[in-house]
């Protein structure tokens, strides 16, 4: 990676650091806007996260997902817990890697064209092999 970007709050403040370029095919400067794909980067500051919830007695490994977040939405019923997802044992595969395109505007232009039903349909493959969502087909 020839660059990164790091945003720090505290004491009520926000702070940005970065360093490099965005890539060495298109080489802009990083800044505190530059937008990059996340990945499995994400899953320690969120495993973090929750494990510090957990300590606090703020969230149960073994609650269902819906107890803490009840606006989730899926195409089916079924209940997974906090666990399940943080070891990955919840049988949804989010493959969300997508390149949206570039620019300030790109990812919002994706989810625009998106319908609910066909973001459901490519993020709800359970790894058992049946689809959550009713479009999804087989794999």
């Amino acid at each position: 990676m020839p660059g990164a970007a790091v945003g720090v709050f505290h004491d009520g403040q926000e702070h940005f650091f970065s360093h490099g370029v965005t890539s060495i095919e298109n080489p802009l400067p990083v800044d505190e806007n530059t937008l990059f794909l996340l990945g499995s980067v994400t899953k320690t500051f969120t495993a973090t996260a929750i494990m510090r919830l957990v300590s606090d007695g703020r969230v149960s490994l073994d609650a269902p997902v819906r107890t803490c977040v009840p606006e989730l939405k899926l195409l089916d019923d079924r209940e997974f817990t906090v666990r399940q997802l943080l070891n990955h044992t919840s049988g949804l595969d989010w493959g969300t890697l997508v390149d949206t395109g570039e620019g300030d505007d790109a990812l919002a232009g994706h989810v625009a064209e998106q319908t609910y039903e066909q973001a459901m349909a490519s993020c709800c493959w359970s790894r058992s092999g049946w689809a959550t969502g009713t479009s999804a087909g087989t794999r």
